[in-house]
């Protein structure tokens, strides 16, 4: 049996990870100081996109639903094989935007999401590298989010 790790060099930078089928998701804090949601599968990378501008979206050209930065017109991965219910279930890990094939739209916020609580466990165990990251972490501590226990954080 192959694990599923996220392909990064920067394994100290993932914040969470969430895996769903053949599929690591994962929030990386990124030495540009943006954040991205990562997609890798047991045999390639799949993608990265800004957390903050993240969308699931149907393509109908593609026959599957797809994560786009902002709209259909930047897909930036697949998510072959996924149904409505495991979008909704990665919408709401990520705190991202989701819209089905059929139901109304469903708008989340990161700061409600088990990724930004995981963001700032991940910030107290690198203080050197989340002081560029401050201002995500004052925004969710102004909103109320707390860390993840150590027992529940998925992050490096």
């Amino acid at each position: 049996m192959t694990i599923l790790k996220p392909r990064t060099i920067t394994k100290t930078r993932v914040a969470g990870v969430y895996i769903k089928g053949d599929i690591c998701f994962y929030l990386l804090a990124h030495a540009c100081g943006e954040l991205l949601l990562c997609a890798d599968s047991k045999h390639s990378p799949h993608g990265a996109c800004l957390w903050s501008k993240a969308v699931i979206l149907w393509s109908e050209q593609r026959n599957t639903f797809v994560v786009c930065k902002y709209g259909m017109h930047d897909q930036k991965f697949d998510l072959t094989g996924y149904a409505d219910s495991d979008c909704l279930e990665l919408a709401k890990m990520f705190g991202i935007e989701y819209r089905s094939k059929s139901e109304p739209l469903f708008m989340s916020d990161l700061s409600e999401s088990t990724m930004a609580r995981s963001f700032l466990t991940w910030m107290a165990k690198h203080p050197k590298m989340a002081t560029q990251f401050q201002n995500y972490g004052e925004f969710f501590q102004k909103r109320g989010v707390i860390p993840l226990p150590d027992a529940q954080y998925s992050g490096n």
